[in-house]
């Protein structure tokens, strides 16, 4: 059997007949060294392939007049999030001064597109937004393409259809694409772009990430990750360099005894003096990591309705067997999808009740 893999270019495509179409690929020689001796046993034979585009296409809506885009993208210089900002155009501003009803603003669109390689870059970021009528883990699905796997496989194990998988998809990429130009022209010019914490966003506003569901934005040694300890680097959590005992452990644990646990671990009750805060600085403003809500499910046990899985029974499990989701979800027999999606609904309730303090012991 023969195999060959490259990058190419579609020329043209031609429709021979009602039952044919000739596509005509462009190829640099480059790609198939090492591989002309399988392509010339594959000349006449039956194939079985796949074409996956390398840019993705979408659409800017522009003022006609000003010939600006409606929603700007600009990026926070120390995060690296990016934030949409609605055109303000001097006219309507005046308009509503006199009290006159605003003009209407005449709208163009103008196609544009990016490199999918960008793309899948900011995705693995952390920094992507995420979207309530796209609750996939597009980080994961990212991170399995970048690895090699296939579409079938993926669409396979999310319980979808190829090709509604890859539509999508697709339009994830679409919808993030002004995102991750605005990121990528910061990154450029930004040398410690690479060491960023990552925040993840809503549709709408900047929040706190929950692209941790996949270990793919956690490069930590097992040594790092069992001591607590995280490195600065894409879709980690940022490390404070003012942190004190008080900010490391959060309040519900900051007064657990020596006898309650965790996974095994005794939680000891912050000791040592406080280093002095900056002015103004609130300490329940600070991010709770997605660790410490799965510390507090495991030493707490919440429960709320409207959930179908034990998530201290799921995180013990995914703990005690170093499973990623996906493997998790293959074990319970369900989609990773519909995991996932539960769980950052379970975690942001968790994160409210560590918030209130009701959780304290």
């Amino acid at each position: 059997m023969s195999y060959i893999n490259f990058n190419g270019k579609v020329k043209k495509a031609n429709l021979k007949s009602a039952d044919e179409v000739e596509v005509l690929l462009i190829i640099p020689s480059e790609e198939l060294e090492g591989q002309y001796e399988s392509l010339k046993d594959m000349i006449g034979c039956d194939v079985v392939g796949g074409l996956d585009s390398q840019v993705v296409r979408f659409t800017k809506l522009i003022n006609a007049h000003s010939k600006k885009p409606l929603i700007q993208y600009k990026v926070d210089t120390t995060t690296g999030v990016v934030s949409q900002v609605t055109e303000e155009g001097e006219q309507l501003t005046a308009d509503e001064a006199l009290g006159l009803a605003p003009e209407q603003v005449e709208v163009k669109k103008e196609p544009d597109q990016i490199d999918l390689a960008v793309i899948n870059r900011f995705i693995l970021s952390g920094l992507a937004p995420i979207f309530e009528d796209l609750p996939h883990d597009f980080v994961e699905i990212t991170k399995r393409l970048e690895e090699g796997e296939s579409y079938i496989k993926l669409s396979a194990d999310l319980g979808m259809a190829t090709m509604l998988f890859t539509a999508v998809l697709e339009k994830y990429r679409q919808r993030v694409a002004q995102h991750a130009v605005a990121w990528d022209e910061w990154r450029k010019n930004n040398p410690a772009a690479g060491q960023t914490p990552a925040k993840d966003q809503t549709e709408d506003k900047a929040t706190s990430t929950d692209s941790d569901l996949s270990e793919a934005e956690v490069p930590q040694s097992a040594d790092q990750e069992e001591n607590g300890q995280t490195e600065p680097s894409e879709g980690n959590e940022p490390q404070n360099v003012n942190t004190s005992p008080e900010d490391v452990l959060p309040e519900w644990m900051q007064d657990a005894t020596p006898e309650q646990t965790v996974q095994g671990e005794t939680v000891e009750p912050a000791t040592g003096e406080e280093p002095a805060a900056d002015a103004g600085q609130q300490p329940e403003e600070r991010e709770i990591t997605t660790k410490e809500v799965e510390a507090y499910i495991l030493l707490h046990d919440p429960q709320y309705d409207g959930f179908s899985f034990d998530f201290r029974e799921l995180i013990q499990k995914k703990q005690e067997n170093k499973l990623s989701w996906i493997e998790l979800a293959k074990e319970e027999g369900t989609s990773s999808s519909k995991i996932t999606t539960e769980f950052k609904r379970f975690k942001e309730l968790v994160k409210e009740e560590i918030r209130k303090g009701n959780g304290a012991a």
